[in-house]
């Protein structure tokens, strides 16, 4: 197994072989229980030895802070970062009902909880340049059902906050949407037209498959669950498809704009946030 490069890199920290040699058989230990309990997700040991050793809290005793994390749901948890298929369903399948009984104690209509499923799914395991999906944060220090619940309790309050600071209006307009940015709210007012233009061509530029996904997903309201029975994929999966869609279009409109306005790399900051508040507002064109 492949403990030894990595606790040689510790061994040069500052652990002393008595100390790194202990590590080595607690990390042994902790890749069997984590293999044990998820044989069937086809996890490298080395994958889940990085992901533990990187997890270890500095300055502490490395075999106890092992020996107090859970495993077993860090292991699961691992592989999901990854993006393993029997890692997304075995979680939907451990994880899935704790989510549901979560959203359903905010009391909210069933339209709400499906929301409160796609965004959370979406956030868990879809990550983004420079941002890893949000399961790589569970660090192993409490079960992975709690702290599943209480990421879902957070997401259904956030989307409730949202929704009520919204403007009731049956057909939001591009652009009209309101924003608390005064600086992308210059923007919105002073390139309205050109804006509207990349954006356009942004989604005309996109290849006929995911522009489907965007149209079923956003157009025709199909939800993650439904877009994945349409394509046969897991619903992770689905969330990923729509996720890498979306970041296409907005980095594609806000090069089309920089290039249109010339503008230096601030006045691009706006343009960007500018963009990402309007992306779900202008996809009638699909």
């Amino acid at each position: 197994m492949a403990a030894d490069p990595i606790l040689t890199r510790l061994s040069q920290s500052g652990l002393s072989p008595e100390e790194a040699q202990r590590l080595r058989e607690a990390l042994r230990r902790a890749v069997e229980v984590g293999r044990s309990a998820w044989p069937a997700l086809g996890l490298p040991d080395e994958a889940f030895l990085q992901h533990v050793v990187e997890r270890l809290p500095a300055g502490k005793d490395g075999v106890a802070a092992l020996e107090s994390l859970h495993v077993e749901d860090l292991y699961l948890a691992c592989a999901c970062a990854r993006g393993l298929p029997k890692a997304l369903e075995s979680f939907e399948e451990r994880l899935g009902p704790q989510v549901d009984a979560a959203v359903r104690s905010l009391r909210g209509p069933s339209e709400a909880e499906e929301d409160v499923r796609q965004v959370l799914w979406e956030k868990l395991f879809v990550g983004a340049p420079g941002r890893p999906a949000k399961i790589s944060e569970y660090a192993g220090r409490g079960p992975l059902g709690g702290w599943v619940r209480i990421a879902a309790v957070r997401t259904g309050l956030n989307l409730r906050e949202r929704r009520d600071a919204e403007p009731r209006s049956d057909e939001p307009e591009l652009l009209d949407h309101p924003t608390p940015d005064p600086e992308v709210a210059f923007f919105k007012r002073h390139y309205r037209a050109e804006l509207k233009e990349a954006l356009e061509a942004a989604i005309a530029s996109l290849p006929s498959e995911r522009r489907n996904v965007l149209r079923l997903y956003f157009v025709d309201g199909l939800s993650i669950d439904k877009l994945g029975a349409v394509y046969g994929i897991h619903r992770a999966t689905a969330a990923r498809w729509v996720a890498a869609a979306r970041q296409e279009i907005l980095e594609a409109t806000c090069r089309r704009l920089s290039e249109r306005l010339r503008v230096d790399g601030s006045e691009m900051e706006s343009i960007l946030r500018m963009v990402r508040s309007q992306l779900d507002f202008n996809l009638g064109p699909l």
